[in-house]
């Protein structure tokens, strides 16, 4: 069986997943993380003998984009913008997650709505 583990959000979010990656395959279970592709990420994967599939964009990167365009933003346009950033990250982590999860037989979502939404879909589509 084929796994992959999926998330999208800080340390808090990630650090889990490799140690989880590496119980399965213990027990027999191939898995695959998928996070941010934060260099502090991949070498997390590395040290638990984890494959690593980056997620559509490094959390940091991401997150210095945001707070650059929200402040920019009226009170008003926020809301708005939060909701556009919520369909961002579904979208672009769909593209990501669709190419994560070839091979796979399931999809384990963790993290941001929109990142879990996306994992989902994916893995409804293949019939996961």
């Amino acid at each position: 069986m084929r796994i992959l583990l999926s998330t999208y959000g800080s340390r808090g979010d990630v650090e889990p997943l490799p140690a989880l990656g590496a119980a399965l395959q213990a027990h027999g279970v191939e898995a695959r993380v998928s996070a941010p592709g934060d260099a502090e990420f991949a070498a997390l994967a590395a040290r638990a003998g984890v494959a690593f599939a980056p997620a559509f964009a490094p959390v940091r990167e991401w997150a210095k984009e945001m707070v650059n365009r929200s402040r920019s933003a009226s009170p008003e346009d926020r809301a708005k913008l939060i909701s556009g950033q919520a369909a961002e990250i579904a979208a672009r982590q769909y593209e990501a997650l669709s190419a994560a999860a070839e091979g796979c037989d399931a999809v384990v979502a963790f993290g941001l709505f929109p990142s879990c939404a996306a994992g989902r879909l994916v893995a409804e589509q293949r019939g996961m």
